[in-house]
């Protein structure tokens, strides 16, 4: 079993965000669980929609906001 390696980022703007999201994206490997937390408006959304971005995923992603699970085709 992996490592929790829980992190705070601060970002000045969405498109840093999404930037961090794509980074985040190049570290995760098969697997792996990214687990976005915040408050309604902390940017979950542009950082999830950086990380679909660096991998890639097909189609819009959308708010992870009171979703158990949602699954990203590649």
């Amino acid at each position: 079993m992996g490592k929790a390696l829980p992190a705070e980022v601060a970002t000045v703007d969405a498109d840093g965000t999404r930037a961090v999201g794509r980074r985040l994206a190049a570290l995760a490997r098969p697997g792996d669980l990214l687990v976005l937390t915040g408050e309604l408006g902390a940017g979950k959304t542009t950082l999830a929609q950086g990380i679909g971005s660096g991998l890639a995923v097909r189609g819009e992603v959308t708010s992870p906001t009171f979703v158990i699970s949602r699954v990203h085709p590649p």
